[in-house]
């Protein structure tokens, strides 16, 4: 895993916590995280830079899951961050022939008007793993 890129990915997000919280609430946001204590002086942005700069490379991937879970992100950025903790994770190898077969299988006109629909179909596929 590129801990750097995956750091600098991250600091962008954790920085950006000081824009929608408080100096009362920023701790519990930074605990959800996984982020360091904050120092209890300075500015939002020093907390933070500080909290962050004293993460340790181990938690990177901690604190990138838990953006992903708790924040809304561009799909640029879902899918930077979602990259980096998969690359290096075996994944199963789907011939072409079967993804044709499945994709030929979906009704996606049934697929996108019921998201309900939509949220089984992910949720039988995700417990085949």
């Amino acid at each position: 895993m590129d801990l750097v890129t995956l750091r600098d990915l991250l600091r962008t997000h954790v920085i950006g916590l000081m824009d929608s919280n408080t100096h009362a609430n920023l701790p519990g946001a930074c605990e959800r995280l996984g982020l360091p204590a904050l120092p209890i002086e300075g500015s939002k942005r020093e907390r933070l830079t500080a909290s962050f700069q004293s993460l340790l490379e181990a938690n990177l991937p901690l604190v990138a899951e838990r953006i992903l879970q708790f924040h809304t992100l561009t799909a640029q950025d879902r899918n930077a961050l979602q990259d980096l903790l998969w690359a290096g994770t075996p994944a199963a190898e789907i011939p072409k022939r079967a993804r044709r077969e499945v994709a030929r299988a979906i009704d996606v006109q049934d697929l996108y008007m019921d998201a309900e629909r939509f949220d089984r179909l992910l949720d039988s596929l995700s417990s085949c793993t």
